[in-house]
């Protein structure tokens, strides 16, 4: 007799992966955690591995709220411009500058050419969107 049912996928955020760390140290079993969020054995194990990378992760990011809602580590195509565009615009922001998104479309590309970066980047909505939503911008 096969078992064809199959087991629904579950995505863990970052602040699930968190507790599920604390609550493995604190000696909960891998079948009570399995059976609490859903997930297989080699998944605990996985994500026991990467302990440190979310610990950098969330120390590194700017909201940390945002940060625990993401699901993965997944960093930006273009991560140096990234982190020196978020500069400039936290910069700005402390001198009490109004910033538009135009405004950060441009100096992205600015900076891109300054830095000399080959790699192909479109300075689209999308990419605006996502630039305001990996930093908590509004």
């Amino acid at each position: 007799m096969s078992c064809d049912t199959k087991s629904k996928h579950t995505v863990l955020n970052i602040q699930q992966k968190l507790e599920m760390i604390k609550k493995s140290e604190a000696g909960r079993s891998v079948h009570t955690l399995m059976d609490e969020y859903g997930v297989g054995s080699s998944t605990i194990y996985d994500i026991k591995k990467q302990k440190k990378d979310f610990e950098s992760f969330i120390n590194a990011s700017e909201s940390s709220a945002k940060a625990l809602s993401r699901k993965n580590l997944r960093k930006p195509k273009l991560d140096k411009l990234n982190q020196v565009l978020y500069q400039w615009f936290s910069l700005k922001r402390s001198e009490g500058v109004a910033i538009s998104g135009p405004m950060i479309a441009t100096k992205a590309k600015d900076f891109k050419m300054k830095m000399n970066l080959a790699e192909e980047c479109i300075f689209s909505e999308g990419w605006l969107t996502r630039f305001k939503q990996r930093h908590g911008i509004r």
